[in-house]
Order: C-alpha cells, then structure tokens, then sequence
C-alpha cells in the first residue's frame, strides 16, 4: 500500500515515529483519514523509525551495536509480514484498537490501566518468567494470555 511507503518515508526523514504518528493521528480523529488508512501509514512509520538505529550503528564500527538495530528493524518487518498482508490477521489489531477506543472514551482509567498493563505488569511478569527458565515461559505464553482475558473483561472483541 502507498500509505505504508509514505508512512516509512516520512519517518525516514524526520527520524522519529512519534512525529509522524502524532500528526496523522489528530486527522484520524477529526474523520479526514480513517483507521483503515492510518494502519499501513504508522506500519510503515514503525519501519521507518528503524533507520535512525542503523545509521547510528554504522557510526559506531561495532558489530554488536549494527546487530541490535537490525534486529529492531526485522523485528518491524516480519511483524508487518505478519499482521498487514492477510486481511483476517489485519482485522485483529483494528478491532481490538476500535473496542479498546470506545471503551476508554467513555472511561477514562482504562487508558491508565492499559498502559500500566502492557509497559509494565506484562513486561514484569514476562521478565520474571524468563529469570526462571525455559518451561516457564512457555507456561507464561499460555497463561497469561488467559489471565489478561479472564481479569480484563472489559476488554471484549466485539464492539459491545
């Protein structure tokens, strides 16, 4: 999609997401652009915002520091390769985002409670899970997820 090339030029050239995102984002709520047409924009934003590591890395000379940044920027891409293409998989993110919006506007503690869960309970808990080893971690992939479902019933995906 062209958005998706614009999103990651515009980012190529300002050097920072958050720029381009905030200023579409505005336009997404006054209804000029709508969250189908945002989506590929601040996809390719995420990759855009890529680049700035990398170049930084080349400055360097050292090899770890090029390593991180192409993993940040694969990272970027096979999520993009993973959730963009398929229409069924591009679904669930602009679901979850339409709910999530309706939900918070009309209460506003959600937005803090979401934060406060996704940077850090998930991140603790996670981190947490790996200091104790392979098994647990899998076990946390399965759990959590159920435990985040089961204590957040707020949160369905339907737009109820």
């Amino acid at each position: 999609r062209a958005s998706m090339l614009i999103g990651t030029a515009a980012t190529v050239a300002v050097q920072s997401s958050s720029i381009t995102t905030s200023t579409f984002v505005p336009m997404c709520g006054l209804g000029f652009v709508t969250l189908e047409q945002m989506y590929p924009f601040t996809l390719g934003a995420n990759i855009g915002t890529t680049i700035t590591p990398i170049l930084a890395s080349l400055a360097t000379n050292v090899v770890a520091a090029l390593q991180i940044a192409l993993a940040h920027l694969l990272f970027n891409v096979f999520g993009t390769i993973i959730w963009f293409p398929i229409p069924f998989m591009r679904s669930i993110p602009l679901k979850c985002s339409k709910v999530l919006g309706k939900k918070v506007a009309s209460r506003k503690f959600l937005a803090t409670m979401y934060l406060v869960g996704i940077f850090i309970v998930i991140p603790t808990v996670l981190l947490a899970l790996s200091a104790a080893g392979t098994a647990a971690v899998i076990s946390g992939i399965v759990v959590l997820p159920m435990l985040i479902g089961g204590g957040f019933p707020v949160f369905p995906l339907t737009g109820e």
